[in-house]
């Protein structure tokens, strides 16, 4: 299940938009070797992101100015 917390309706629609397939097949072909690689050998990796927000249009709170 993808993490939704603290995420604005359009970044909601772009994780839920991408197919569960998809999802497990990251988690089994990137993010399981990223752990073994950093936390079983102790390795620094980088790991790919599954999701660009930085195709997503939203405008929070915070983007707007208002508040603090």
């Amino acid at each position: 299940m993808p993490e939704t917390k603290q995420r604005t309706l359009e970044e909601l629609d772009y994780v839920f938009a991408v197919p569960t397939s998809r999802h497990i097949s990251y988690q089994a072909k990137t993010f399981l070797p990223y752990w073994i690689r950093r936390y079983i050998f102790f390795r620094k990796t980088e790991l790919v992101p599954l999701y660009n927000f930085d195709e997503v249009e939203s405008v929070t709170v915070f983007e707007k100015g208002v508040g603090h």
